[in-house]
């Protein structure tokens, strides 16, 4: 497998853990947190293995690819520092309204654009 198919490979995992963490947060309970806390903390480290994966084929990655995965990883970078301070606020019960909770829910979906063009994912 090349670096580049096993970098599409954890792509998928990002989006189905950004999936699975778009769930949570339309779900959370502000009475109860504790629930939603530890099912998000588990997201975010499960997105961090993914992204210490990416990071692994970057650094194996040979000079013709090692651009256009920087590129990409830089977007999962700053994607997965958003996701981070949302789960950061969705911890701290009294912090956010259910309106806050909306918008934090539409911006943990949106996720980097990769264009198909320049990058064939």
């Amino acid at each position: 497998m090349s670096n580049f198919d096993a970098f599409h490979k954890h792509a998928e995992s990002w989006s189905k853990l950004t999936e699975e963490g778009s769930t949570i947060l339309s779900t959370v309970d502000r009475k109860d947190v504790a629930k939603t806390r530890q099912a998000m903390t588990n997201v975010i480290e499960k997105l961090r293995k993914v992204l210490e994966k990416m990071y692994e084929e970057y650094d194996k990655a040979d000079e013709s690819m090692a651009t256009t995965l920087r590129n990409c990883l830089e977007m999962y970078d700053e994607e997965f520092m958003v996701k981070e301070s949302i789960q950061s606020i969705v911890n701290e019960p009294g912090f956010y309204t259910q309106h806050h909770l909306g918008g934090l829910t539409a911006l943990w979906s949106s996720e980097a654009y990769i264009d198909k063009e320049a990058v064939p994912f």
